[in-house]
Order: C-alpha cells, then structure tokens, then sequence
C-alpha cells in the first residue's frame, strides 16, 4: 500500500515538472520577440524591430491631458521604425522586469514594469502590456499598450 502511494507521488511530481518545463520553454518563445526589439531598439536596427511585429501592429499610449482627463494616444509605427533606424548619439534602451507571461493557445499577454534610458541617462519608466499572436513564423508583437512617468520609478 505504501509502495503503491509512493509510485502514485513520483508520477504526479514528474507529471508536474514536465510541464513545468514546457511552460517556461513556451513563455521564452513568447518573451523573445519583446527582447529582440529592445536589442534592435538599442541597435539602431529598425529591420530587426519590424520582423517581431505582426502585419497589424499597434501602439497605445496611456496619457492624461492638461485637466488630468485619461486618453489613450495612439503612436505611428512607422514612425517608431524611422525613429529607431535614424543615427543617433545615444543608444535607447528599454529595461523591463517583474514580467508576467499569460498565455491560451495562440494569444499571449505579456505586462512588465521598465525602464527607459537614454544612453545610461534615466529618461521614464512605466508598464509595458504586449499582445501576442503565434503565427506561422513564431510569435509575433500585435499590440503594445504603455503607461509612462518620470515618477516612483525604480531604477
């Protein structure tokens, strides 16, 4: 009987370990396309940033006006991509931590505190909220939401 409930632990402890594993395989994939357009970001590679995204990407902003009125402002892709492309003096480099994979199927949602340099220059920090599709080619940026303030950042 003993033997019996040890063999029943051990299979159910293995069970678990194994998808534990894939999971933190899984949320790599889907991390890895966020940590490429940092790396192209602070490259100056806009080639590198815009394989990451999908066809239909967006960008939200979410901003207050003069009167403290919340709104989100959307931002121009191919701006973004002029942006990073154009030489400049000082790499810009995002830094992000505590992040948080979700994940069903083909769709990911990853919302991670950062932090934004200009050069080693402080400039902003705030929260990222990534959405993700798995596509025929892996997974890919379909939306980017941030919050940005100068304020109770952690650098």
């Amino acid at each position: 009987m003993k033997m019996k409930y040890l063999f029943s632990i051990i299979f159910l402890l293995s069970f678990l370990c194994e998808n534990l594993k894939a999971q933190n395989l899984d949320h790599k994939n889907i991390i890895k396309p966020i940590q490429t357009l940092f790396e192209g970001m602070e490259k100056n590679d806009s080639s590198m940033v815009r394989k990451v995204f999908s066809e239909d990407i967006s960008f939200l902003t979410v901003s207050r006006d003069k009167n403290i009125k919340t709104f989100l402002k959307a931002g121009d892709v191919q701006q973004f991509l002029n942006t990073i492309g154009s030489p400049k003096e000082v790499a810009l480099r995002e830094v992000i931590s505590n992040i948080k994979v979700q994940v069903d199927g083909d769709f990911a949602s990853v919302w991670c505190d950062y932090s934004f340099y200009l050069g080693k220059e402080f400039h902003h920090c705030g929260i990222d909220q990534f959405l993700l599709i798995n596509s025929d080619t892996g997974w890919k940026i379909r939306q980017i939401v941030d919050t940005r303030r100068t304020e109770n950042c952690n650098q």
